[in-house]
């Protein structure tokens, strides 16, 4: 039995709607792609995100621009790609390094 060093995994739904969403270049956040990828639940978009985040993929936008007001009290991070989030969201069909994502 050989261990593989590298598998590569497909995105799932939501992570690839992110990225094809986020691939323009514009500053995204989750009510805006909860209500623009008309995803079944905000917190879908928040989670993926958020994982997307995690693994380098997309960074926050900094300075005051880096929130917007969604409603009383409640503001959103704005997000942007990354170098690597770049790479990936042009070649979506390749999926993540699943060991390393």
């Amino acid at each position: 039995m050989s261990i593989t060093a590298h598998r590569r995994a497909p995105w799932t739904p939501n992570k690839r709607a992110v990225l094809e969403a986020l691939h323009d270049g514009e500053p995204q956040w989750a009510e805006r792609l909860y209500a623009q990828l008309a995803m079944p639940r905000r917190n879908s978009a928040a989670h993926a995100l958020g994982w997307l985040y995690r693994h380098g993929y997309l960074a926050p936008v900094t300075g005051e621009d880096g929130y917007v007001v969604i409603g009383p009290d409640r503001t959103d991070q704005k997000y942007v790609l990354t170098d690597k989030g770049r790479a990936a969201a042009q070649n979506l069909d390749a999926g993540f390094d699943y060991l390393n994502p």
